[in-house]
């Protein structure tokens, strides 16, 4: 077993900056170890790793509109707007060739759609939702080995 610090016996610091050590208990080795706060924090932005996404506002489609694939390379929202509920709806995800590993797409509605079919030519789509709701969105990521894109929230 590694040695534990006993962290009751240490003052407190008023002050943190980028330099100042931290014990990290190293679990493949079993000891504890000294880590700066900037490897720390850099290890927890890559965790959060916030999504940026290029927005796409459709307004007012009908009953049957087809929304088209972009054709960027980037994460994209789909921010989907109608008068009122809509019986159908085709969104098209980006295709295969221009869709990047990791990709994601969002999709959201102000309005129910009742029956809604999310399409992408040259690839799957796994756990596609059958309708959406304005409180429920739709999270799909791109997974280039699988060519698919697959419903993660």
């Amino acid at each position: 077993m590694g040695q534990f610090l006993n962290s009751a016996r240490l003052p407190v610091t008023p002050v943190v900056t980028a330099g100042d050590l931290i014990p990290v208990f190293v679990q493949d080795s079993g000891i504890t170890m000294a880590a700066a706060m900037s490897t720390i924090a850099a290890y927890i932005q890559t965790l959060l790793n916030p999504v940026n996404y290029v927005t796409n506002i459709y307004s007012n489609p009908t009953t049957g509109t087809i929304l088209p694939a972009s054709t960027l390379t980037a994460n994209l929202w789909y921010v989907i707007q109608p008068l009122a509920t809509i019986a159908a709806l085709t969104v098209n995800l980006p295709i295969n060739g221009t869709a990047i590993d990791g990709q994601s797409v969002l999709i959201t509605s102000t309005q129910q759609i009742t029956a809604i079919t999310v399409l992408a030519s040259g690839s799957t789509v796994i756990g596609a939702p059958v309708s959406i709701y304005s409180s429920v969105p739709a999270t799909f990521k791109y997974v280039q080995v699988l060519n698919s894109w697959i419903k993660v929230a």
